[in-house]
């Protein structure tokens, strides 16, 4: 890959992980890179941060608790590039309580798995005509501790439980890397996921009460810092093997097993079905 040519998105790109991966990929010289973030005013302030003269930023406003607002982030990202070399889903949220989304999802899978999921399917075809491209998906390996229920993904439960909707859409997130792996085999376009680490990012202080926000404040200097956290993804997204290997789950740089729950292939199908019934969408892409 010509890295001086190429365009890249990452979503949640203001903050913690994907600005690290936004940093590291403006040192790499990479061409073109279109930041996703909820906020105008934040992305134009980490823009200013920044700014590289080897490389243009650009900005896609969009609330991932919105589907609408996805579906205008999709055609905006199509229009700055006719032609998408790699899409990097990083954003991603826990909520410590149950919300709904604008369209009626339990937010944390709203969020974190049908909005990458709209988003991916909205730029495929700017990934179709490039000469070989990247679908990076950042999941956690709190999907080990993940249960599929698509009956949880609207409304509200008798007993909410935070870590439980974090874990199943992570798991959502592996399921959905592996399906679309083996959907787009045929063209050159790769599809990995992997696990960051524990990072010392502010995600544990929001929608967190004020005990466990401060809990995870005192534990969050222990952590891995942004930018090894952001280095699996940026390895993926520059390194020949992320474009020779598809359908696989990373840590660390290195391929490895994934929960045993997230390869039934059952489950897999439900949870694509589920999905594109739910945004409208077809359920073969290409």
């Amino acid at each position: 890959m010509n890295l001086a040519d190429s365009v890249m998105v990452v979503t949640g790109a203001t903050n913690g992980i994907g600005k690290a991966i936004c940093s590291q990929l403006l040192q790499m010289c990479v061409g073109h890179i279109i930041m996703v973030s909820r906020t105008q005013d934040k992305a134009e302030q980490v823009r200013n941060e920044l700014k590289s003269p080897n490389s243009q930023l650009s900005i896609v406003q969009a609330d991932f608790n919105s589907l609408d607002q996805v579906r205008r982030a999709g055609e905006k990202i199509t229009t700055l590039a006719p032609t998408l070399d790699v899409l990097i889903n990083n954003a991603g949220a826990y909520f410590h309580q149950w919300g709904e989304t604008v369209d009626g999802l339990e937010k944390t899978i709203g969020v974190n798995h049908f909005a990458p999921f709209l988003l991916t399917y909205l730029v495929k075809s700017s990934m179709l005509d490039a000469k070989a491209s990247r679908i990076i998906n950042v999941s956690s390996n709190a999907h080990f501790d993940g249960k599929l229920d698509p009956a949880r993904f609207r409304g509200r439960p008798t007993k909410y439980s935070g870590w439980r909707s974090y874990a199943q859409s992570k798991l959502a997130n592996v399921m959905f890397t592996y399906q679309l792996a083996s959907l787009l085999s045929v063209y050159k376009i790769s599809v990995n996921c992997l696990h960051p680490g524990m990072v010392n990012t502010s995600i544990g202080n929001q929608h967190t009460p004020r005990h466990l926000s401060l809990l995870w404040s005192i534990a969050r200097p222990f952590f891995l810092p942004q930018k090894k956290g952001a280095d699996t993804a940026v390895f993926l997204a520059t390194e020949e093997v992320g474009q020779n290997v598809t359908g696989k789950y990373f840590v660390r740089r290195k391929e490895v097993k994934s929960a045993q729950l997230s390869y039934q292939e059952d489950l897999q199908n439900q949870l694509w079905e589920h999905s594109c019934n739910f945004l409208d969408i077809k359920s073969v892409w290409n």
